[in-house]
Formats: structure tokens, C-alpha cells, sequence
């Protein structure tokens, strides 16, 4: 299939749908479709905050010397 086909395929509902079994098999990956992608992996990549789950340290209060935070 011609890259100009695969482009029309995934913008044009009823030229997708006019396709064979074959062809839509055949036809690669939409590049928008969903990652599964875990919780863990969200964290490190958005540098997200530990939550009171993640923390080990057992202490109360403010840590140090830890970033100014409150400890759970």
C-alpha cells in the first residue's frame, strides 16, 4: 500500500472502512493510538513527588536533609 493510502486510511473513516480485511491488516499502527505506559513509569517521567506509599524513611516532622517536606 502507498504511503498516500495509509495517510488517507487513518484520516478518512469511510476509505478505512472501504478497505479489505487484507488491506487493514496490513496497515501499520495509528501514530496516536494508546501506550500503556505503568504508574511507576508517569512518576520518574514527571519527576512527580513522592506520595506517603513511596516514602521509606519512617521519620515524622520535617525531613533532613531532605527537600523541606513533611514526612508520613
Amino acid at each position: 500500500m502507498k504511503k498516500v493510502d495509509i495517510a488517507r486510511a487513518m484520516r478518512d473513516e469511510n476509505y478505512y472502512l472501504s478497505l479489505s480485511e487484507a488491506d487493514r491488516a496490513g496497515l501499520p499502527v495509528h501514530p496516536s493510538a494508546p501506550l500503556a505506559v505503568s504508574v511507576d513509569d508517569l512518576k520518574k517521567i514527571t519527576g512527580a513527588r513522592p506520595t506517603s506509599a513511596d516514602l521509606s524513611c519512617g521519620w515524622t516532622g520535617i525531613c533532613t536533609p531532605c527537600p523541606p517536606q513533611q514526612c508520613f
